[in-house]
């Protein structure tokens, strides 16, 4: 027989602090069924207190008008409407209410093996924080939306360290970071402590290795000589130059002056604010390393983009382009350099860091070639099919040299079927991207990266090699 319980806020930590919150946004229905790890609902919420202006949950101009709690069921049961505790308008997204730990928020109606649980023992807090692009970039309408150079998830365990996770990768990686469901609710529901998952976009810059290794080794007068590059580029255009390429040449710059793979972060524990990081892994993609790339005359440093997104440029901002940089072939021999350094500058002062890289998918392709010899070498210059072949084997022996773990997109899509779990030859259906988030978990447990690690989990057959 169901047994009606009233869900009850409790703390959400123990320290100073001061935390408003908004009304709730319920994601399940009412009187509908939900199962354990299913989103119930969410609110935004402020912090307030003694730590005010020391991290980024504080400042209001980097995350602290992105911060959300949800919450996310622990049991199977169904939600029952306490209709005078929903707000709805801008009392559900702005933080009008003070967070009072036992107050009741909804009826939860379980099932008798459920019915001796508290109110308290029904739900886990789920976190999520963007960084805006710019504060005018603002919508929060929903979980996790609005326009983010960063955006992030935890989830608090008990007394363990707080174990991170960086995604780093083109767009096949965000939504396998972040979920079907927003949020990073599935990644996250698979740690065994607490974890956190962190996901930068390829929105404009594309995190190749030669990225990664300027963003760690640009000092800051090199700094300075770009953004006065940009703003010199920006002060030049002529009449009639599109906002839209503005905004291109801003998020460029923003990106080129930030390290993310050294970034700290604020997290919310049940002791108050602390600080943790940089990523104990880095999931990467072997798809970020483009056969062409622009590099600066002038200054020599790399801006990776999407063709696409450059072809979309208008003509003020193509011809600046085309008169400051230059298009320089990448071979698979650059890429193999650029690994090989990136790898030692990341694990330089953290030598436990695990670097995940997804492979290219070989039977996209296509290439029908009857003979090789019409084409000029080396191959990998002029054929797509060739290129992709000689960075998986690249990344095979670079697995073996240096113990980065590959994430077998090639062997799941074979089984899979590719026409099938990516029709559109780029972009992957729900069921692959739910496969290669269970094998970055696998690999994150098989590491023992903390939060992540299940002592009887079996080693996954993809990295044994590179163990």
């Amino acid at each position: 027989m169901a047994k009606q319980i009233p869900l009850r806020l409790r703390p959400l930590c123990s320290g100073d602090l001061r935390i408003h919150r908004s009304g709730f946004r319920w994601a399940a229905e009412f009187g509908q069924p939900f199962r354990p790890g299913d989103l119930l609902g969410f609110c935004n919420i402020t912090l307030l207190g003694e730590e005010q202006g020391r991290g980024d949950l504080f400042r209001h101009n980097v995350e602290q008008t992105n911060f959300q709690v949800a919450l996310i069921a622990r049991v199977s049961g169904c939600l029952r409407d306490i209709a005078s505790l929903r707000g709805g308008g801008f009392s559900d997204i702005q933080e009008w209410f003070l967070w009072e730990e036992n107050s009741i928020i909804v009826n939860v109606e379980v099932d008798d093996q459920d019915a001796h649980r508290a109110a308290d023992d029904l739900y886990d807090f789920h976190f999520l924080v963007g960084r805006r692009v710019s504060d005018l970039a603002e919508n929060r309408t929903g979980l996790g939306t609005g326009w983010h150079n960063r955006s992030r998830g935890w989830r608090q365990g008990k007394g363990s360290a707080t174990g991170t996770v960086l995604g780093l990768g083109t767009c096949e990686l965000p939504l396998i970071i972040r979920g079907d469901k927003g949020g990073f609710i599935q990644l996250l529901e698979g740690a065994t402590g607490s974890v956190q998952a962190v996901d930068i976009p390829d929105v404009p810059l594309v995190h190749s290795a030669r990225i990664i290794i300027e963003q760690l080794r640009r000092t800051r007068e090199e700094r300075e000589a770009i953004e006065e590059e940009f703003k010199r580029g920006i002060a030049e255009s002529p009449p009639g130059s599109g906002s839209a390429d503005w905004l291109f040449a801003a998020a460029c710059l923003q990106a080129l002056e930030r390290t993310p793979t050294s970034d700290s972060y604020d997290i919310l524990t049940q002791d108050g604010v602390e600080v943790t990081g940089p990523a104990d892994a880095i999931v990467l993609s072997i798809n970020s390393e483009a056969s062409n790339r622009l590099r600066h005359r002038r200054l020599g440093f790399f801006l990776d983009c999407h063709n696409y997104r450059i072809n979309a440029l208008g003509p003020a901002m193509l011809n600046w382009l085309k008169a400051n940089f230059e298009w320089v072939a990448y071979s698979v021999d650059d890429v193999r350099r650029d690994y090989i350094e990136m790898t030692d500058l990341l694990r330089k002062d953290h030598p436990e860091r695990q670097i995940l890289v997804l492979n290219a998918v070989l039977t996209l392709g296509k290439e029908d070639v009857l003979s090789y010899s019409d084409f000029d070498a080396p191959l990998d210059r002029s054929l797509a099919s060739v290129r992709v072949r000689e960075l998986n084997c690249m990344l095979h022996d670079i697995a073996a040299e240096t113990g980065i773990a590959i994430v077998d997109a090639d062997a799941i899509a074979a089984k899979l079927g590719v026409s099938v779990c990516i029709p559109d030859g780029i972009h992957q259906n729900g069921e692959m991207q739910t496969e290669l988030r269970r094998e970055i978990l696998s690999i994150l447990a098989a590491r023992k990266v903390p939060g992540f690690a299940r002592e009887s989990l079996t080693q996954p057959q993809t990295i044994q090699s590179a163990l």
